[in-house]
């Protein structure tokens, strides 16, 4: 998983989070002339899930009676999951696609020649005379 699809990841939790904390409510309307039609319901706006909707003044309706509006948060939750799931595919095509870089400090490829250790058996024999010409 690379640092993208991590992003992708803890932003899609926290809008999951948000779809379910912030939430849309409605008031079911229920009319004696529309009895051969399916109830109505009327929109009565965002709030917390613990306060319900906001500005209850503006209302036609009580607030007291609103209830969540489940299908829009279904909708929202499947919109945010469908999103995120294509940035993470797409984030990973990114990556695999993308050429490999080298790390600056990559000591395992650095040869020193002509450097002796202990472990090597000529570090007994003493320095090395340099021949020069």
């Amino acid at each position: 998983m690379t640092g993208l699809q991590r992003s992708i990841v803890i932003l899609y939790c926290l809008l999951v989070v948000y779809c379910c904390v912030w939430i849309p409510w409605r008031i079911q309307v229920h009319t004696p002339s529309e009895w051969q039609r399916p109830s109505g319901y009327y929109r009565a706006g965002y709030g917390w899930s613990w306060v319900g909707p906001r500005n209850p003044q503006s209302l036609r309706y009580d607030s007291s009676y609103a209830a969540p509006d489940m299908p829009l948060i279904q909708l929202r939750i499947v919109a945010v999951t469908s999103i995120a799931a294509g940035g993470f595919v797409f984030s990973g095509m990114l990556a695999k696609s993308a050429p490999r870089r080298q790390t600056l400090l990559n000591l395992s490829a650095c040869r020193v020649p002509n450097v002796r250790t202990s472990r090597d058996p000529s570090f007994a024999q003493g320095p090395v005379e340099h021949l020069g010409g």
